[in-house]
């Protein structure tokens, strides 16, 4: 789980944090003390200690494999030095693994149950979703329309459509509207569930002028209208109330369907009434997800966004405030939210995106007729975890180069196959000649501590303890180099710097790291590896470039193309750093005092 870029910390002496009289910072340090925290595994058990963890009484660090016990029952902790007394170890509860993993809680019998997967989605009937796209109807058959029911219908609609074509047009150009390519997306993904996951219990709503729960398509449906609309807990109660007895796609997918293809466009767009429904649902399951794929502003009921051309500063704050509630909501109840948006519309992404950051999930804008294969790619990642919570120990002599702390923690939520955090580290060359005179240890610990739980509601505590050679020969430090752990720190910082408006920090930081890991490729493994992150970079300098020539302009803060492009390439981030804190659980987690079940 973690994953050096070296294997030796390199040690420059002018790596030292500077001292806070200049406001003016350095550029980046370019190295190879960069560490990835890789959660993809999290769902495979490693070694199972018995009883309890044992702390530094100090630093809360763990005891682990490299701890040292003397006959007398003391432990001085490998990071603070402090002499723990009395530590009282049988055999069997002295780690023998440099991974290992401790239960902390055990599964409710609801926890079980509440085990299915939930898939709630939440489309857009407005009338904006009547907005024709062209379609070469030799192209059909490559959308992944998987029945031949749909196929059927496709090729009737086609052919109702008439002939009216202009002077030289090809005669296979037809037109669809957005609900279309969305009904045809969604249910070659039913198709797709039913053969793949046929216990996977799915839930439609849709959302106009008001909301209609359509559920499995078998159960009764519930339509919300007028002041219901603007009243947040009723919304989540009847989400909560609603998804009793659902029946698994395999038992719903033909009146889901057909449920799904009777939907017409109208009216106004109830999006954030319809994601406080959807959630309420998700809610009762711990494995849920939610696909939202909308093409315009939410404009009636809770979560409204369109005040028109002067919005006042209550009514912008009150929709911030809305969209924050609900992506920690979210979060805190394990759910992940996909988002899909339509280019030339504009249903306020920034906002809206929260939903995708805080839940691991995804978001992007495609064009209508690429949707099959967008919702597939969206649904393709399953959650292995949630409610995890990272907490890498340096050594003191080591700071995290974001903040200068030996610290470093983050909530990360939800976490699948791909979810991975990377930091960069330097030596504190005060602090060794005072400490230490000048004299470097020859090797330096780190320790991972990672809460998670699984999704039959058991919760683990993994302790990770790694020691690094230390190293003042550069061309030591950089041999044998993984240049996918540099690739992966320079993408996600570069992106979140970017995502702050920082274009000129971001536009160095890209340049200096881009060729320093173009100088170290040195094997056919490594260049296919570059190849990817320099495709990555490029598209990020390009944004880069037009926010700097903007900026010159008229000076804004992130504009919507450039984070949406940060977005999509630096999703998780260490260095990210918006949702410190936001539960009192998580600050004494940072802090060593929380206390597990």
């Amino acid at each position: 789980m973690l994953k050096f870029a070296s294997k030796k910390t390199y040690r420059a002496r002018s790596s030292a944090p500077k001292r806070r009289e200049s406001s003016r910072k350095p550029r980046p340090s370019v190295d190879t003390n960069v560490v990835s925290v890789s959660l993809g595994n999290l769902g495979d058990i490693s070694v199972m200690m018995t009883g309890d963890p044992v702390s530094c009484e100090n630093c809360k660090a763990y005891f682990t494999q490299s701890s040292i016990l003397s006959d007398d029952d003391i432990w001085v902790c490998e990071f603070c030095g402090h002499s723990n007394l009395d530590v009282y170890l049988d055999d069997e509860e002295i780690p023998k693994s440099d991974t290992v993993d401790y239960l902390q809680h055990r599964p409710d019998a609801i926890d079980s149950i509440n085990e299915e997967n939930l898939l709630v989605i939440v489309l857009d009937i407005s009338g904006s979703m009547t907005v024709t796209q062209e379609v070469d109807s030799n192209t059909i058959p490559n959308l992944k329309v998987l029945s031949q029911k749909v196929e059927k219908e496709l090729e009737e609609f086609l052919r109702d459509a008439g002939s009216q074509y202009m002077p030289q047009e090809k005669q296979s150009i037809q037109y669809v509207t957005r609900l279309q390519c969305c009904q045809l997306a969604i249910d070659g993904q039913l198709e797709e569930l039913k053969k793949s996951n046929p216990s996977t219990k799915v839930v439609l709503v849709c959302f106009s002028s008001d909301v209609v729960i359509l559920g499995d398509g078998i159960n009764e449906t519930v339509t919300i209208a007028g002041d219901r609309l603007n009243d947040y807990d009723a919304l989540l109660q009847i989400g909560r109330e609603y998804n009793q007895n659902l029946k698994p796609i395999s038992e719903s997918r033909e009146e889901l369907s057909r449920k799904l293809f009777s939907l017409q466009e109208h009216g106004q767009t109830a999006l954030g009434p319809a994601l406080v429904c959807a959630l309420g649902m998700a809610k009762n399951g711990a494995a849920s997800r939610l696909l939202v794929a909308t093409d315009g502003l939410a404009n009636i009921g809770v979560g409204q966004m369109d005040f028109g051309d002067d919005p006042t500063e209550a009514e912008l704050t009150e929709m911030e405030k809305f969209y924050d509630t609900v992506s920690l909501m979210a979060k805190e109840d394990g759910t992940v939210v996909n988002i899909v948006s339509i280019p030339g519309s504009d249903c306020n992404i920034e906002n809206l995106g929260k939903l995708a950051d805080e839940t691991n999930g995804k978001v992007d804008i495609v064009q209508p007729t690429e949707l099959a294969t967008n919702f597939g790619f969206m649904l393709d990642d399953s959650i292995i975890a949630t409610h995890c919570q990272v907490k890498v120990m340096l050594h003191p002599l080591l700071f995290n180069r974001d903040d200068n702390s030996n610290i470093i923690c983050q909530d990360i939520g939800n976490v699948n196959s791909e979810t991975e955090s990377t930091f960069s580290y330097g030596i504190n060359e005060d602090l060794l000649k005072e400490k230490f005179g000048d004299e470097m240890p020859e090797f330096l610990p780190f320790q991972l501590q990672v809460v998670y739980k699984l999704l039959d509601g058991s919760q683990y505590i993994r302790i990770v303890n790694y020691k690094s050679e230390v190293t003042e020969n550069r061309e030591e430090a950089e041999s044998n180099i993984d240049i996918g752990v540099l690739g992966t720190n320079f993408i996600q910082k570069t992106s979140s710097f970017a995502q702050e408006g920082r274009y000129k920090k971001a536009q160095n930081y890209l340049s200096d790291q881009r060729s320093y890991i173009q100088n170290l490729a040195s094997n056919e493994d490594d260049l296919h590896i570059l190849d990817n992150i320099i495709g990555d970079a490029g598209e990020l300098e390009e944004a880069l470039e037009v926010e700097l020539e903007r900026e010159a302009d008229a000076p804004v803060f992130a504009s919507k193309s450039m984070r949406n492009v940060a977005r999509r390439r630096g999703s998780q981030s260490y260095l990210q750093r918006e949702d410190a804190l936001t539960t009192r659980k998580y600050a004494d987690f940072c802090k060593g005092t929380y206390e597990y079940p």
